[in-house]
């Protein structure tokens, strides 16, 4: 097992979401005023519906494949499920998204973890023979450095939910302390969907198909 004090994987979410990626704090804004969303209670019922979205639900599942692929040390299974991540349907924007969220991780990480799989695995997301999606790039770190597929699926779930809040707080004026309410009121929904989409994983083959049908 991996284990390097410099790295926490809540830590690593937080410093990555709340920067996020343009592309995709557009399409949380945009949804966001679809769904009439224009004070801090409809945030919280727009939130907890999110993060049940099938769309996060498939990400969630990757995050927990990529754990097991990151804890065999399996690079040759993270390209293959990476192809897959990405022939998946995605919304306007969100396969660059992801692409690009995804590099930036494995930066953050190769640049704080020794780690021969992720080395390998920025080598060929530098040269663009590989996506580089952003939620299996989260669990192949996590399980380099011992993280649970249910801790790992938590601290994700945590960076997405803060992602949707920050796009929120322009359009709703929200304070720091109502954003970090918002936060609050998701922390049970998010450890009983971490714990559930775990569960869901446990013996779960290795495949976009198996995810798909899982979550």
């Amino acid at each position: 097992m991996l284990n390097d004090r410099r790295v926490n994987l809540t830590e690593f979410a937080a410093r990555l979401f709340p920067l996020s990626d343009p592309a995709l704090t557009r399409e949380l804004q945009s949804q966001l005023q679809a769904a009439s969303v224009r004070e801090r209670e409809g945030l919280q019922e727009f939130l907890a519906e999110h993060l049940e979205s099938a769309a996060v639900a498939a990400e969630t599942m990757i995050v927990c494949l990529g754990v097991r692929l990151g804890d065999t040390r399996s690079l040759d299974g993270a390209l293959a499920l990476d192809a897959e991540v990405d022939a998946m349907p995605w919304s306007a924007g969100g396969r660059e998204a992801s692409r690009r969220m995804g590099r930036q991780a494995l930066a953050l990480a190769v640049d704080l973890i020794d780690s021969p799989l992720l080395l390998a695995f920025s080598i060929r997301a530098e040269a663009g023979t590989t996506p580089c999606h952003h939620c299996l790039v989260f669990g192949v770190v996590a399980g380099r450095l011992g993280w649970s597929a249910e801790a790992a699926v938590e601290a994700y779930l945590q960076g997405t939910a803060a992602a949707v809040v920050a796009a929120a707080r322009a359009q709703l004026w929200l304070t720091p302390a109502e954003a970090q309410d918002a936060l609050w009121y998701a922390a049970d929904e998010i450890a009983r969907l971490a714990h559930r989409t775990a569960d869901a994983s446990v013996g779960a083959s290795l495949t976009v198909e198996a995810h798909a049908t899982s979550a």
